[in-house]
């Protein structure tokens, strides 16, 4: 009776569970389909397709790459998260910008700030540099009491000093004139952008956050 019952609920669980929940298939280098119940050696290399107990396909399953088309893929991923990145890095600039002024007014009065600010830098090295031109007409006087004798080793590193002097100073100014244009055209660009903006946003609700 025991016996008969066993056999009973072994032949119900073989009748309900499938025989195989998964079936690997792949077409092989001659063009035939190759199909089992464990993962065929020839799909190994291969694109291949995993499919349900139903016969349903639940994966497609791409071939492994070569490590050209390793490279390639690994190559646009990174220019991918560097595109994103760079436009991460905009919107975070362009956030900052909005946040930065109330009005277009306000980098006006930056601008104009900034650039008395550098001008006043300018004019401070320009008032040095006269003095060395000068202290320069100074000592050529003094060497005109030594035509007919040597010029004192003292009054020689004088004149090397000052000429450095005036060198560097006149260095000094240009690269502070630069400063100033480039104040004005990185005003004049923020200014633009921040233009820009305004009317990129002034149809939603607020900026981005």
């Amino acid at each position: 009776m025991v016996s008969s019952r066993w056999t009973l609920l072994l032949a119900i669980s073989a009748f309900v569970l499938p025989a195989s929940a998964t079936t690997f298939c792949c077409v092989g280098s001659d063009g035939r389909r190759i199909c089992g119940d464990v993962m065929p050696a020839q799909c190994l290399t291969r694109a291949f397709q995993e499919y349900g107990s139903q016969g349903t396909l639940v994966k497609q399953h791409e071939a492994p790459l070569t490590p050209e088309q390793r490279a390639v893929r690994e190559a646009e991923t990174a220019r991918k998260r560097a595109e994103e990145r760079r436009i991460a890095d905009e919107e975070r600039r362009d956030r900052a910008l909005l946040a930065s002024y109330a009005s277009v007014k306000d980098i006006e009065l930056k601008r104009d700030r900034t650039i008395a600010e550098a001008e006043s830098q300018l004019r401070t090295v320009q008032d040095r540099y006269d003095k060395a031109v000068a202290r320069r007409g100074e000592l050529a006087k003094e060497t005109e009491f030594y035509t007919k004798k040597p010029v004192p080793e003292s009054l020689k590193t004088q004149i090397r000093d000052n000429e450095a002097d005036v060198a560097g100073f006149q260095a000094t100014i240009e690269a502070r004139k630069k400063d100033v244009a480039d104040i004005a055209a990185r005003f004049d660009e923020e200014q633009r952008h921040y233009l820009h903006l305004l009317d990129k946003y002034k149809t939603t609700v607020a900026p981005p956050h």
